[in-house]
């Protein structure tokens, strides 16, 4: 017996696996921010539902990845001051943002904030790693409070 596989148009090829994070394997971006010693580097700070069978993560990492890349462009404090919001704008973003443009390789939400900014978050799209989160806010592209705080109406149609 032999059977036909037809893909219809505009269909994507499976995705590749995405293993399951352990439990207790989530590190607030505080602690990894202020962790000397890389213990945390495969941790994850925050996930993003992206409509998808799998989540974006972004995780720790160092030497120029992860929160780390992230934070060195549009900082995230290392008091925690931030942490429930970075974490929240990147669920927000993941829930409320649409296609974006993004360098090949990549993929790209964009949400649109009521107050008339924007948040994006960029992630690779053969490992579902996030490699940037930012705002539209001059000068640092760091408004985690408007981004994770927002008014019932805002941004419910980009998707």
């Amino acid at each position: 017996m032999s059977f036909l596989v037809v893909a219809a148009p505009g269909a994507h090829a499976a995705r590749p696996p995405q293993p399951p994070r352990p439990a207790g394997y989530d590190v607030t971006p505080s602690e990894c921010l202020t962790d000397p010693g890389g213990g945390y580097y495969d941790y994850t700070v925050a996930s993003a539902d992206i409509g998808g069978p799998w989540d974006a993560y972004v995780y720790c990492r160092y030497q120029g990845r992860g929160l780390f890349h992230i934070a060195a462009r549009h900082p995230i404090p290392s008091d925690g001051s931030q942490d429930d919001n970075f974490v929240k704008c990147v669920m927000n973003i993941g829930q409320y943002g649409s296609a974006a443009g993004a360098d090949p390789g990549h993929y790209a939400l964009r949400m649109n904030r009521i107050d008339g900014g924007t948040a994006t978050l960029v992630y690779q799209q053969d490992t579902y790693e996030v490699v940037s989160v930012h705002t539209s806010d001059a000068p640092r592209g760091n408004n985690w409070d408007a981004c994770a705080n927002l008014p019932e109406t805002s941004a419910r149609t980009n998707r």
